[in-house]
């Protein structure tokens, strides 16, 4: 199954669920409570809760800077057409004004 690709050469669905399997698999640790008594089991619920507030942050975080970062590619490709548009406006304008004068 390694490498199975359509005929363009992209991944077929079954083989990215798969590869998303194998990866949830190694990053995700078992949660180790057999056998835990309440207070135990308290304190693993405080820790990851303790997680994921940590985690939503961080995507926050993370999602707030890449929209800052397309605002700002944005805003280039913006400027860079204006500037574009001047100096051809600048260049033109004269020459322009030569043959109607």
């Amino acid at each position: 199954m390694v490498g199975q690709t359509d005929e363009k050469g992209k991944k077929s669905k079954e083989r990215l669920e798969e590869e998303k399997h194998a990866i949830l698999k190694q990053r995700i640790r078992p949660l180790d409570i057999d056998g835990a008594d309440a207070a135990r089991l308290a304190e693993k619920a405080k820790e990851l809760h303790s997680l994921i507030t940590r985690l939503e942050g961080e995507k926050y975080d993370l999602e707030k800077n890449y929209k800052n970062r397309q605002m700002e590619v944005s805003q280039t490709k913006t400027t860079d057409w204006y500037c574009f548009v001047l100096i051809v406006l600048k260049t033109f304008i004269p020459v322009l004004c030569d043959m109607v004068g």
